[in-house]
């Protein structure tokens, strides 16, 4: 990667649920909760999915959240890991920011890079 990317947007399909920061410690989740209530209230398949980060407020982890977890087992095939150019020695952190060039969804969810502002 050209240079270090620390923070990436999560979606459910076409909707941004939050940001996600990598830090010296750990990892921060930020909640859009407009669009978290949104989803809740209009989409059947969001109700179903598998999202434990509601109203997430700088929530702080050491280790990366499930959620994200579960985007790097769904990504593992090797046609995505090539694609991608992810290495088996690439940190977890490192293969969600390969990902976010891609924009893979798995199923539903997917992570992006946050476009630098102009």
């Amino acid at each position: 990667m050209d240079k270090e990317i620390t923070k990436l947007s999560f979606y459910f399909c076409t909707t941004i649920l939050g940001v996600i920061e990598k830090t010296e410690r750990g990892y921060i989740y930020t909640s859009n909760v407009n669009n978290e209530q949104k989803l809740l209230d209009c989409s059947s398949a969001f109700n179903y999915a598998k999202y434990d980060l509601f109203n997430s407020n700088e929530r702080e982890s050491p280790t990366l959240f499930p959620e994200f977890e579960r985007i790097l087992r769904d990504c593992s095939r090797k046609d995505i890991l090539e694609r991608t150019g992810i290495n088996p020695t690439d940190s977890s952190w490192e293969k969600l920011a390969k990902l976010s060039a891609w924009r893979i969804a798995t199923p539903s969810f997917f992570v992006a890079r946050i476009p630098p502002i102009a």
